[in-house]
């Protein structure tokens, strides 16, 4: 192999190696952009802790009723 030949194939690899490390370092997709992240454990962790809350606040009583009236949604008066 020549000179010339060896310094083809170094300035191809580095080329090569160039683009590929260009290609990586995009920005990445916004797939996931409403999402949370975290995964079964992070998620399951989470619920636990939401239903011990809601558990704590009915024990104590200032539990909210799910509706958006006082009465638990249903209207008054009937």
């Amino acid at each position: 192999m020549t000179i010339g030949t060896g310094l083809v194939l170094l300035v191809t690899v580095v080329v090569i190696g160039l683009l590929l490390s260009l290609l990586r370092s995009r920005p990445p997709r916004l797939v996931n952009r409403g999402r949370r992240r975290g995964g079964y454990r992070r998620r399951r962790m989470d619920a636990i802790k939401r239903a011990a809350a809601a558990d704590i606040a009915m024990i104590q009583g200032n539990d909210r009723p799910l509706g958006r009236h006082a009465d638990g949604g249903r209207e008054s008066g009937l």
